[in-house]
C-alpha cells in the first residue's frame, strides 16, 4: 500500500507540473497573440512618424515633371519638377509645389536643370520684361527671379513661406543662375525700373530694405536700409 500511496502521489505531482507548464504556455501564447494585434497599429504608427521630413529637406517621393512649354525667344522647352502637396511639408499656395526646373533643347537633345541637385522649394518666379506689361502673349522674357525657400530655417519641420527665403536670377534658359538676397523675411516688391535694373524691396532681420541689381552683370549695384 506504501508503494501504491507513493506511486500515485508521484503521478499526481507530475500532472500538477504538466498543467502548470501548460498554464504557463498558454499565458505565454496570449501575450505573444497580444503583442500580435498591437504589432501593426505601432509600425502604423512608426511609418506615419517616419514621414515627416527632417528639417531643410522635403520627401521627394511622387514628384513627377508637369508638361513641357515652350520658352519664347529661346528654342527651349521647359518643365517643371512638381511635389505632392499636402502635410504642410510644402509652400502652402494653391498650386503644386515647384522643386526646380528642366530645360530641354530639342534640336540637340541636350538638357539641364536649373539648379542641380536641389533640396529646397521654388516659391515663386517673376519674369523681366513682363509679358503682361508687353501685352503679347509669346514675347520673350530676358530675366527670370526666383524666390526660393532653400532650408528649414525656423526648424518646424516644414517648407514654406515661413522660412527665411533667398532672391535669385537666371536668364530665361535657365543659364547663369545666380543667388543674389539671402535670409529675406518678405518681399514687398520686385519691379524693374528702367531697362536694366531691377528694384527689389524686402525685410531682413527686422528691417525694411531697398536694392538695386544690373541684370547685365547680375550683381548688387546698391542696397539701403528704408528710414519708415
Amino acid at each position: 500500500m506504501a508503494a501504491a500511496r507513493r506511486f500515485y502521489s508521484w503521478v499526481w505531482r507530475t500532472n500538477g507540473l504538466v498543467f502548470l507548464a501548460l498554464a504557463v504556455g498558454g499565458a505565454a501564447m496570449l501575450v505573444w497573440a497580444g503583442a500580435s494585434l498591437f504589432q501593426p497599429a505601432t509600425r502604423a504608427h512608426q511609418d506615419e512618424t517616419a514621414l515627416q521630413v527632417e528639417p531643410g529637406k522635403v520627401d521627394t517621393s511622387g514628384a513627377q515633371l508637369s508638361g513641357f512649354q515652350t520658352i519664347p525667344g529661346t528654342g527651349l522647352l521647359q518643365a517643371a519638377l512638381e511635389l505632392p502637396k499636402g502635410g504642410g511639408m510644402l509652400y502652402s499656395k494653391g498650386v503644386a509645389p515647384i522643386r526646380n526646373y528642366y530645360f530641354f533643347d530639342p534640336s540637340s537633345h541636350a538638357g539641364h536643370w536649373l539648379i542641380p541637385g536641389y533640396r529646397g522649394l521654388i516659391a515663386e518666379t517673376h519674369e523681366f520684361p513682363a509679358r503682361h506689361v508687353r501685352g503679347e502673349d509669346n514675347s520673350a522674357a530676358e530675366v527670370v527671379v526666383y524666390q526660393l525657400v532653400d532650408a528649414d530655417s525656423n526648424g518646424d519641420g516644414a517648407l514654406n513661406e515661413a522660412d527665411l527665403m533667398t532672391l535669385a536670377l537666371a536668364d530665361a534658359n535657365g543659364g547663369n543662375f545666380v543667388r543674389l538676397l539671402t535670409k529675406v523675411q518678405s518681399f514687398k516688391g520686385i519691379h524693374l525700373v528702367g531697362k536694366r535694373t531691377l528694384s527689389v524691396i524686402f525685410t531682413s532681420e527686422g528691417q525694411m530694405r531697398a536694392a538695386q541689381v544690373d541684370l547685365d552683370t547680375g550683381k548688387i549695384v546698391r542696397q539701403s536700409v528704408l528710414k519708415l
